[in-house]
Formats: structure tokens, C-alpha cells, sequence
């Protein structure tokens, strides 16, 4: 059993880390800018984002229907689901005028490097969690499913391929998405209910906090939900220091990249 020192400590580096992160952000970042969508393209894209979600469940029951001795049958469907959410935010981008993408410079990735740096406060808040409710019940908390199924895994090819699922895919259409849609069009909508001097910055918070919300229920983990929509904060201040998707894209990537090497390794 862990002390609750031990816990109270992890909680109190995942909270420092994060305020320094936060506040570094908002004295040096660039702005990520904001989507301008009116009322028809606001609709619109909610409509594509419920829609690739329903196609990305269908696709994944009817293979898990067809295909129940497939391991790889879950990344596959899994698969199919980032790669139309990502066809899908290139082309909602293209069809509002926004320039979602640009050419990825080195201090992009450079900047996605050193925010990675600061996932070690998820890393401490998932710790804190997992300590504290095996303190107060003496049991371990319950693994994500994709981490049970990622484990279960056998084939080498099915690994490969759910290896390129988490690394690759995932962070690409999850930060094409949220961050480089959602959260800017979320910041104009925020807009009209403040006003003043900080009315642009306090419309960025909420926008932030509400699309790490969304972003964290997706995920659909009760354990794992407060460091998921830590990540996502974090992730937010990334594209808010460039200014560029490149960034959360290559901080998101190493954090899953370092998830699949714990795993592997215990």
C-alpha cells in the first residue's frame, strides 16, 4: 500500500508542472488564431464530426461481427476511424478557407519536443490516481480497454499495425480535430459572452477546458479521465506557443510513443 504523502506529493508535481506550463504558454506563446464558422458551418461541422464518429463504430462492430478471431481487428477498425476523421478535418479546413496546415518547420518540432517534456504531470496525475483509489480500496485500477487488447496481442503484424494506430494515426486525427478545429472554432464561439480587455484570453480558457473535456469523455476511461484532460490542456498550450498543428501532433506522439514502451516493458 502506498502512503498518503507518497500520493500527495505526485498530485502536487502534476499541478506544479502544469501551472508552469500554462504560464509559460501565455507569456511566449503565438496564438493559434481562431475559426470564424457561421452558423451553417458550425453546423456542419458538427454534423461531419458525428458522422465519421457513427462510421468509425460501424465499421469497428462489423468487423468485431465478421472477423472475431482478428486480433487486430479492434486497431483496424480503430484505424479506419483516424484516417476519416483526418480526410475529414482536411477537407472541412479546405472548405471553410482556414489554412488548418502549413509546412512543418524545425522549431515546430523542436517546440513539440520540449513540450513532451510536460506530459510528465499526466504521467504523475495518472500515478496519484492509481495510488489513491488502491490506498482507499485496495484494488488496481482498471486498465483502458485498447490497453488490454494491446496487450493481448500476439501477432507480430497486428502489433505493427496497432502500433502505427497509436503512434502515428491517433495523434494526428485527434490533433487535426480538437485542437486544430474544434478549439479554434470553439474560441469564436466563446467570443460574444466576454468582454474587455482579457475577453479573447479568458474565451481561449474556456475553449480549452471545454474541448479537453470533450476530448477526455471520448476516451471513455472514469480512472484515466482527469489526466487524459490534463493532456489535453497541454496539448492546447503546445499549439498555442507555435501557433502550428505540427506541434501538439509531435508532443502527442512521443507521449503515446512512451505509453506503447512502458507497456512493453513491464
Amino acid at each position: 500500500m502506498h502512503s498518503i504523502p507518497e500520493i500527495l506529493a505526485l498530485a502536487a508535481v502534476s499541478i506544479f508542472i502544469a501551472a508552469a506550463v500554462f504560464v509559460y504558454t501565455a507569456r511566449r506563446g503565438a496564438g493559434a488564431g481562431i475559426l470564424r464558422l457561421e452558423l451553417f458551418s458550425s453546423a456542419l461541422f458538427i454534423l461531419l464530426f458525428l458522422l465519421i464518429m457513427l462510421l468509425g463504430i460501424s465499421v469497428a462492430k462489423l468487423l468485431a461481427d465478421n472477423f472475431p478471431n482478428f486480433e487486430g481487428s479492434v486497431f483496424l477498425g480503430t484505424a479506419f476511424l483516424q484516417v476519416a476523421a483526418i480526410a475529414g478535418a482536411v477537407w472541412f479546413s479546405s472548405f471553410a478557407g482556414d489554412k488548418l496546415l502549413r509546412r512543418p518547420t524545425l522549431y515546430d518540432v523542436k517546440s513539440g519536443i520540449f513540450y513532451f517534456a510536460s506530459t510528465a504531470a499526466v504521467l504523475a496525475c495518472g500515478a496519484a490516481i492509481s495510488m489513491g483509489y488502491k490506498e482507499i480500496t485496495g484494488e488496481d485500477v482498471v486498465q483502458q480497454e485498447a490497453i488490454t487488447v494491446f496487450l493481448d496481442i500476439s501477432s507480430v503484424w497486428a502489433r505493427v499495425g496497432a502500433v502505427l494506430s497509436i503512434a502515428i494515426l491517433a495523434p494526428v486525427a485527434e490533433e487535426l480535430f480538437f485542437r486544430g478545429l474544434l478549439y479554434r472554432a470553439a474560441k469564436h464561439w466563446f467570443a460574444p459572452f466576454f468582454v474587455g480587455r482579457y475577453a479573447s484570453a479568458t474565451a481561449a480558457v474556456f475553449s480549452a477546458v471545454s474541448v479537453s473535456l470533450v476530448f477526455a469523455f471520448i476516451h471513455a476511461s472514469a480512472f484515466a479521465f482527469f489526466p487524459i484532460f490534463l493532456m489535453g490542456l497541454l496539448l492546447t498550450c503546445s499549439y498555442e506557443r507555435t501557433g502550428s498543428i505540427t506541434s501538439p501532433i509531435v508532443m502527442h506522439s512521443l507521449f503515446n510513443i512512451a505509453n506503447i514502451l512502458i507497456l512493453c516493458v513491464k
